[in-house]
């Protein structure tokens, strides 16, 4: 049943000067399986099933409305109208407000980095406001909506995605249930009725939140309720005539502490990948598909990469890896290997060659002179290392500087080849046909 999820107190009445009425305070079990709860101005814990009570803050002022922290081993209390902070143990007691007004109700965000709380701050006939801190006291500040100038708000519950504060305002003549978000914007009425409707509490999955009400005929008992979350369908589930049930506080799975996680993401990474360099630096590469995770309880989770699809890669291997936490700190990663080289070979080209006289010879050409000069490119997207030249395939090629001059030819055909060589090792090369004949043989430029 419903009700059983909720941990309601059937219990009489404290009444706190400056205070609205308070009843003794319990709150479900933290990380840790206990119960913290107030008793005769002591803060308490206990098992779950009632034993092993042990009084925690043994302070003689008056203690009540603890809060556990969302990892279990804080607890927040309210002492003497300020707010306190304590270990799970009682120990390491920390004074968080300090003010002339009461300040109580304190409530966690879940992420355990803020506490909510009713205060008088603005003066007790302003009211009581809801208002935020750090979890270790520090940026105090109203998020009361502006709306509520002249209203009395109690009991702030934080939905369990934070995004969301449920409380009570006594502004209507009785109790509301409102919601705002986080930041006091947007507050939104849920319950609207002259009785008393108070102590909210979200359900875990935020789509509920218990509340106490008296609305009931004809004897108005206190009862608990629960509506969703936009205040619709609003029902008794304690339908308890005999005594009164209050300060509903929805545990998880029927109380039972929630099994921790201890699963890490599953990291998804590309395969291995080779491209070709397009440039001395390397090459921009795209992922062929985006890094993501997945986590057991969170879903989609971020995934964080040493390198990011679009990069540019070094020559060579990169392992990028990647890796994703989920909100219970538990971590993985993966690993790819992106693997820019270079196999292309350089560009040469002969782009002139012109013997002694000037002249531009073609390939095949006849030249009566014993000289020639060679003019050559050598291009490559990564960059050439050398370049080397050898006439009539003399072994081995030796280096050369453009232009390239070959003189006391002998007569008959030649061939220059220029080869230039890349970083990688790559080759490429040209080559250029000629012949040197006597005078009378070779053709005079200009004529036929």
């Amino acid at each position: 049943m419903l009700a059983a999820a909720i941990f309601a107190s059937s219990i009489l009445v404290i009444l706190q000067p400056s205070m609205p009425n308070q009843s003794a305070f319990a709150t479900f079990p933290g990380n840790n399986g206990l119960i913290a709860f107030s008793k005769d101005g002591e803060i308490f814990t206990m098992n779950a099933d009632g034993s092993d009570q042990h009084n925690i803050s043994n302070d003689p002022g008056f203690d009540y409305a603890p809060s556990w922290s969302p990892d279990g081993t804080k607890i927040a209390f309210t002492r003497g109208g300020e707010i306190y902070v304590m270990n799970a143990d009682g120990s390491d007691q920390q004074r968080l407000t300090n003010n002339a007004a009461d300040d109580g109700d304190p409530s966690w965000s879940p992420d355990g980095t803020k506490i909510a709380f009713s205060s008088t701050r603005p003066g007790l006939f302003s009211g009581y406001k809801i208002y935020v801190m750090n979890a270790d006291g520090s940026d105090q500040h109203s998020i009361s909506p502006p709306t509520a100038e002249n209203e009395f708000l109690y009991f702030p519950n934080w939905s369990p995605d934070g995004t969301k504060i449920a409380y009570s305002t006594s502004g209507h003549g009785g109790f509301e249930i409102y919601v705002m978000n986080a930041d006091g914007s947007n507050p939104q009425r849920l319950t609207n009725n002259p009785y008393l409707d108070m102590y909210p509490n979200w359900s875990p999955d935020g789509t509920k939140i218990a509340f106490e009400t008296d609305r009931d005929e004809p004897n108005h008992n206190r009862e608990i309720y629960v509506m969703n979350a936009d205040g619709s369908d609003q029902h008794n589930i304690s339908n308890n005539v005999a005594t009164a049930d209050m300060h509903p506080d929805w545990g998880t799975h029927q109380g039972v502490t929630p099994t921790p996680d201890t699963t890490p993401p599953v990291v998804t990474v590309p395969e291995d990948m080779m491209v070709e360099a397009t440039g001395p630096d390397g090459a921009q590469v795209s992922f062929e598909e985006e890094p993501s995770a997945t986590d057991d309880v969170d879903g989609p989770v971020d995934v964080t990469c040493d390198y990011n699809s679009g990069d540019t890669f070094p020559i060579g291997e990169t392992v990028v890896t990647c890796s994703a936490e989920d909100t219970a700190g538990n971590s993985a990663e993966e690993t790819f290997t992106v693997t820019v080289q270079d196999t292309t070979d350089p560009d040469v080209e002969i782009t002139q060659v012109v013997d002694r006289r000037n002249r531009v010879l073609a390939e095949g050409d006849m030249t009566p002179t014993p000289y020639v000069r060679v003019t050559f490119e050598a291009t490559d997207a990564v960059g050439i290392e050398n370049t080397e030249c050898s006439l009539d395939g003399q072994q081995p090629f030796t280096s050369c500087t453009n232009p390239v001059v070959y003189d006391r030819l002998s007569r008959g055909t030649h061939q220059v080849t220029v080869r230039a060589t890349d970083e990688a090792g790559n080759t490429g090369e040209d080559r250029f046909l000629f012949t040197i004949g006597s005078p009378s043989a070779a053709t005079a430029p200009g004529r036929p």
